[in-house]
């Protein structure tokens, strides 16, 4: 199976849908998957260490994270083509042909991510903040067995990054009629001019990536990066899914599941992240007016504060004594130049 991408002049040969090592059988999606978990997992030990959060309970809840995605994935799908189902309940438990949606499997992430926080006495925002750019990086990796599976493409485009796929190795229902009616013939064979929304999301990710592995935790409220990802995220997704011809529909909706999720994400924790970065701000605020009463009084306690704005005075002190002492340095050596 040959993918062309007639406006850069490119083709990829012999895409392979999948493998076989000593007679077992692994889908390229698969892989990609789970090498998206592995590379996920590697960034978020980084970050467990930078951040000094304990990494083993980062695992335990990637752990329960995994398994609750996998229940929740499966659910969603299977409630939106229940008639698959109907007839054959166990082919519900039976997803190594496919048939998992993202949502479900979020949402079945977090819920168990919250059951592993509550069993473990943990603080679920702090663990999603230290595991939630590893998340989109595997995100990013994984989205990639779209390409080799010939889905999540968009509708017919002609732009520069436009890709032809053949007819037959595409759902029909995917196909849309404008697909049907520019069908270009190559080799006697039939293909599909589509839009690789697949390339857009995932690239998309990568960017959300960087962004979010940027963001200093110490400049930002708890959960700050976990709900900066629901809230962006949302919008890339709502995009991709506008343009998808697979959206996961409920049956007698007119608008795909996904992109209703997505567009509620994005504006439900856009105006989060605006509410609690004003509270932060305003926090921040009176945290510096004491740090600033406690330096007058240098160092005497107020008994008022918990220990994380101890920490801070203590950090501002220092900071504050470092400036002084280099600004008198400088002046030192100032003096010194002009004598």
């Amino acid at each position: 199976m040959t993918i062309y991408f007639p406006n850069l002049n490119f083709r990829v040969v012999d895409v392979p849908q999948g493998f076989r090592i000593f007679g077992f059988p692994f889908s390229m999606f698969g892989v990609l998957l789970a090498a998206g978990i592995v590379l996920g997992v590697i960034v978020t030990l980084f970050r467990a260490q930078r951040r000094n959060v304990n990494p083993n309970h980062c695992l335990g809840m990637i752990i329960f994270s995994l398994i609750g995605g996998v229940i929740g994935g499966r659910a969603l799908y299977v409630a939106c083509y229940w008639e698959m189902f109907r007839d054959d309940v166990m082919k519900i438990l039976d997803i190594r042909g496919g048939g998992m949606a993202f949502y479900g499997s979020l949402f079945g992430g977090i819920f168990f991510g919250l059951l592993y926080c509550a069993f473990a006495g943990q603080s679920f925002l702090e663990l999603a903040d230290t595991i939630t750019p590893g998340l989109v990086l595997g995100q990013a990796v994984a989205r990639w067995g779209d390409f080799f599976m010939l889905q999540s493409f968009g509708e017919y485009t002609s732009s520069p990054l436009a890709m032809q796929l053949p007819l037959s190795a595409v759902r029909s229902a995917e196909v849309t009629d404008t697909m049907r009616e520019k069908l270009v013939t190559i080799g006697g064979v039939s293909y599909i001019q589509a839009s690789p929304v697949f390339l857009y999301e995932s690239a998309a990710c990568l960017l959300l990536f960087f962004f979010l592995l940027g963001k200093n935790p110490r400049k930002t409220f708890t959960g700050g990066i976990f709900f900066r990802y629901l809230m962006w995220y949302g919008l890339i997704r709502a995009l991709v899914e506008w343009f998808r011809t697979d959206q996961l529909k409920v049956p007698g909706f007119p608008y795909g599941i996904s992109f209703i999720i997505s567009a509620g994400l994005f504006v439900l924790f856009t105006l989060v992240v605006l509410i609690e970065n004003d509270m932060y701000k305003k926090r921040s605020a009176l945290r510096r007016e004491r740090i600033e009463r406690h330096y007058q009084e240098d160092g005497q306690q107020d008994l008022t504060m918990d220990e994380e704005e101890r920490q801070e005075v203590i950090r501002a002190i220092g900071e504050e004594r470092m400036r002084q002492e280099e600004g008198k340095k400088a002046a030192a050596d100032t003096g010194k130049i002009q004598s």
